[in-house]
């Protein structure tokens, strides 16, 4: 087992500057039953939450995956559509799907396997490794769920975050974000820490083409990697339940109804 770099000393990046406004226009509004909205892929699929079951809407077909012997889906990630990632924490275990919703994998109980942690949020990570934050430690660990061993462990968090307690976890293939609701602590590739953000009531981060994107009082914001911070302006006002972000397109999901709207500045 590999360990990141020795004890770093924290630097906080305070968002307190003016931002850029990105304006966004409604372009379609469609209906959607479901309990909650996942995202959309690059193929405009849509994916979806109703009754503890994964759907995917695509314009031909829909797709289910259910398995209630794991209990609740606690969160699912689209980033890789080839590699779903969802996770079952009352369970401690994950499943891998393939872009159909079949299983890639048999599931991966982080109780019986080598690791004997409990683990809070998982998402995916490049080649066959996924992200896990473990709230025994406060380590996040980039694991490869085909020799099932850990490659590498971040210094623990509580070393200078106390009592740190981590709602969530994003990533691409290059950083991952821990984050509470007043800031986000980003790692790079090797689960070296770069910097901890300090933002205001985030949350439903999520990350695309480089930008991470989250909410905070009732208005979705952008920063980029240089650390320009931008905010949409919408043309019409909607209740924000979620939100995704894909190929210059805003979907807003308001419990009821999902609402597309198009950036027309960036």
């Amino acid at each position: 087992m590999k360990t990141a770099v020795p004890f770093i000393l924290l630097i906080f990046t305070s968002i307190t500057f003016s931002q850029a406004v990105v304006n966004a226009k409604r372009i379609d509004t469609v209906a959607m039953n479901a309990d909650r909205f996942i995202g959309v892929d690059e193929l405009q699929n849509l994916y979806y939450l109703k009754g503890n079951k994964l759907f995917k809407k695509s314009a031909e077909k829909t797709y289910a995956y259910s398995n209630n012997q794991l209990g609740d889906i606690s969160s699912v990630d689209i980033t890789n559509p080839l590699k779903i990632v969802l996770f079952y924490q009352s369970f401690n275990t994950v499943q891998l799907l393939d872009n159909n919703l079949n299983e890639l994998t048999h599931s991966i109980n982080f109780t019986t396997e080598s690791l004997f942690k409990n683990i809070s949020n998982i998402s995916v990570s490049s080649g066959d490794n996924l992200w896990l934050y473990s709230p025994d430690d406060t380590v996040l660990s980039l694991f490869n769920y085909q020799s099932g061993k850990i490659l590498f462990n971040s210094q623990p968090v509580e070393m200078e975050h106390a009592h740190f307690k981590a709602p969530g976890l994003v990533s691409n293939y290059k950083y991952a974000w821990l984050y509470n609701s007043d800031y986000l602590i980003q790692f790079n590739e090797f689960g070296t820490y770069i910097r901890t953000i300090d933002l205001n009531n985030v949350s439903e981060p999520m990350v695309t083409n480089g930008i991470l994107y989250y909410l905070s009082g009732h208005r979705i914001h952008g920063l980029k990697n240089n650390g320009d911070l931008f905010h949409f302006t919408l043309d019409s006002q909607v209740d924000i339940k979620s939100f995704y972000v894909s190929q210059n397109q805003l979907y807003i999901f308001d419990g009821e109804k999902l609402f597309i709207f198009q950036f027309l500045k960036f």
